[in-house]
């Protein structure tokens, strides 16, 4: 009679934990790349837009004789006299 030593085998579980391995290795990439991606890609992306919008800027000289006229025109609107309603005549009593 031949006695039947059986180990259980340990490459099953080696080969799952290498699988295990290779799935976290993936997800800390995709991880990484989505950090890397948000941080400094849109970072740069969005830094050359405004380079850009900055380029595009129109400078317009303001005619400052005209802003004068304005204000002081603005200045005669706020500053006029107020009415004195004591002084004036009440129309229903005579």
């Amino acid at each position: 009679m031949s006695k039947n030593n059986h180990r259980p085998s340990i490459a099953p579980l080696v080969r799952s934990g290498a699988y295990l391995l290779i799935g976290a290795a993936a997800a800390i990439l995709m991880v990484f790349l989505l950090f890397m991606y948000q941080n400094f890609y849109l970072t740069l992306a969005s830094a050359g837009e405004i380079l850009i919008l900055k380029a595009d800027l129109a400078v317009e000289t303001l005619d400052e004789t005209l802003i004068e006229k304005t204000e002081a025109l603005n200045q005669r609107r706020v500053s006029r006299q107020r009415l004195d309603w004591q002084k004036i005549r009440d129309p229903f009593h005579p």
